[in-house]
């Protein structure tokens, strides 16, 4: 790393005391010691004494920025492509390489609409909750032991256990309301 070092008045024509702890660079002033942006994006000076401002030299390469949507992004930077679910970094040579994914809706329960990755609860007497999924679809929990039982041919039941009618042919399962669904399939 080299440094340049010049005295304040010569960049910038403004005195100091030659007695203040203090150096001036482009119009603001900075403590001894205090580190600062040089002003060409690249390099950084330090305020070394009182009226003496040392830089480092190095060779700025500067890249072009990126325009997406009007507005413009330095080379490196991350972006919103802007429809909540893909991201644009500004390549150096000043071109935007996008995410493509696909996007997908916000869920639908009950009539009412959920952002993705929300948490709700479904609406059931239990104490069950539905999560609205990346993909737009909805997923709950099914916790079934707050559910009457179904009473079948003299025999109690849990809601959502299957079993066989007793004619052994048919697939009968305990619904969530206390009714007993069987297939339609005869012997």
């Amino acid at each position: 790393m080299f440094y340049h070092l010049c005295h304040c008045d010569d960049l910038s024509n403004e005195r100091t005391d030659s007695d203040s702890s203090r150096c001036r660079y482009q119009g603001k002033v900075y403590e001894v010691n205090e580190k600062f942006p040089k002003g060409d994006q690249c390099n950084v000076c330090t305020c070394q004494r009182p009226g003496n401002v040392g830089c480092t030299e190095n060779t700025c390469i500067q890249f072009p920025k990126c325009r997406h949507k009007g507005a413009l992004y330095e080379a490196g930077s991350r972006f919103p492509v802007g429809d909540g679910c893909n991201e644009c970094i500004c390549t150096t040579l000043g071109i935007p390489h996008c995410t493509k994914y696909s996007c997908f809706p916000d869920c639908t329960h009950n009539g009412l609409r959920y952002k993705k990755g929300a948490t709700f609860r479904k609406g059931d007497k239990c104490n069950n909750y539905c999560t609205c999924t990346v993909v737009g679809t909805v997923e709950c929990s099914e916790d079934l032991s707050c559910y009457p039982d179904c009473m079948y041919n003299g025999r109690s039941y849990k809601a959502g256990t299957k079993f066989r009618s007793p004619d052994g042919c048919r697939v009968c399962q305990c619904l969530t309301d206390g009714t007993v669904s069987c297939s339609e399939t005869l012997c």
